[in-house]
């Protein structure tokens, strides 16, 4: 929300494998989104796509896809 405004963003629909650190991909991509841009509803819908990409693989920290394999990911969805 920001002042009178409500922003929705539409998951990504994927096959989860472990949701297991889901939460915490959400909240780091989130920060390091809207630190770079300043864009609240941007930085949620990438937080989405890569809390959405790390739960398809195993594991918390090492599901958690680097710069290239999430671009690759964001590619195909």
């Amino acid at each position: 929300m920001t002042g009178d405004t409500l922003h929705q963003v539409a998951p990504t629909s994927v096959k989860a494998v472990d949701t297991s650190g889901a939460g915490d991909a959400f909240i780091g991509c989130f920060a390091h989104a809207l630190v770079k841009t300043g864009d609240i509803p941007a930085a949620m819908a990438q937080a989405s796509a890569y809390a959405a990409c790390s739960v398809t693989g195993r594991g918390t920290q090492r599901s958690y896809p680097d710069a290239e394999t999430f671009q690759r990911f964001l590619n195909v969805n």
